[in-house]
């Protein structure tokens, strides 16, 4: 009896260490989370630099993917032909990248974007901000929160927007009618994206 009770227990201890190689084994996916109190919007807030958007990201099988990071920038609720900046890089020499990801805008009117190992010089682009207008901007994405990024579907990080109105919109940026509705009712809107494909874009 006691022999028979010894193999049903190696038998269960058998199933649990097969149960956790599987969910350790399972197909991981890009992650991203927003840190707004890392210490690059430490550096950007003492030096009075600008603002930034910091992330966390994490992207499995780099070496197979292509990472798209862009703004996109309304003006009177017309989207620019043009995004206002874009970071484009893929096929790592690593199988996974992990780090900071982000978009500075900078207070000499100079913008930039940068990736875990990558990113570009700041470019001067003028925005055609007005001083007299109000200024918001808000993370998509709940801060502390990690989210999977699906593959090949363009994701909404964050919002920049000036606006004659001396109103602040309560927006939720998972809901397409408010981002709609802040694109039509301010004078200036950035939209921060970002998408991951399994190749190299044409």
């Amino acid at each position: 009896m006691k022999k028979a009770y010894l193999i049903v227990l190696f038998i269960f201890f058998l199933l649990i260490a097969g149960c956790s190689n599987v969910v350790n084994t399972q197909e991981k996916s890009p992650t991203i989370s927003s840190i707004e109190n890392s210490k690059y919007a430490e550096t950007f807030n003492e030096l009075n630099l600008g603002t930034i958007f910091d992330y966390n990201f994490y992207l499995p099988h780099a070496d197979k993917r292509w990472v798209r990071l862009w703004v996109e920038k309304y003006q009177a609720g017309k989207k620019d032909d043009q995004p206002v900046t874009e970071l484009s890089y893929g096929m790592s020499v690593n199988k996974v990248e992990e780090g900071h990801l982000g978009f500075g805008m900078l207070s000499n009117s100079s913008v930039l974007l940068y990736g875990p190992g990558v990113n570009i010089h700041p470019e001067k682009i003028d925005l055609n901000l007005n001083e007299e207008y109000m200024t918001s901007w808000g993370h998509a994405i709940e801060e502390g929160k990690e989210i999977d990024l699906e593959l090949g579907k363009p994701k909404l990080l964050a919002a920049y927007w000036q606006t004659a109105s001396n109103k602040i919109p309560t927006i939720d940026f998972q809901n397409e009618k408010d981002i709609e509705n802040l694109i039509k009712e301010n004078e200036l809107v950035l939209l921060l994206k970002i998408k991951i494909d399994e190749e190299m874009p044409d």
